[in-house]
């Protein structure tokens, strides 16, 4: 299985408003947007060639589930009473 590389970052603010706290938040997973691949075609070491001798098509052979997620940015408020 080939290495992965991640950077994630989150940031918090809490305000206070009246009797309630809110949290507002900022979730960045994977930064740098680096392309972590998952799985690898035997053949060639490579997630989206299968070599050429594979029967398989290329739609198949560039299957997305072969490498991870890439950046994903979530924010959100949350509200304490």
């Amino acid at each position: 299985k080939p290495w992965v590389n991640q950077v994630d970052l989150r940031l918090n603010k809490r305000f206070n408003l009246f009797d309630a706290d809110i949290d507002w938040y900022l979730r960045v997973e994977n930064i740098f947007d680096h392309i972590n691949v998952l799985r690898v075609w035997t053949q060639t070491g490579d997630p989206w060639d299968a070599g050429d001798t594979s029967i398989q098509s290329n739609d198949r052979q560039a299957n997305p589930e072969n490498v991870d997620i890439r950046r994903t940015v979530r924010t959100g408020i949350v509200f304490r009473f």
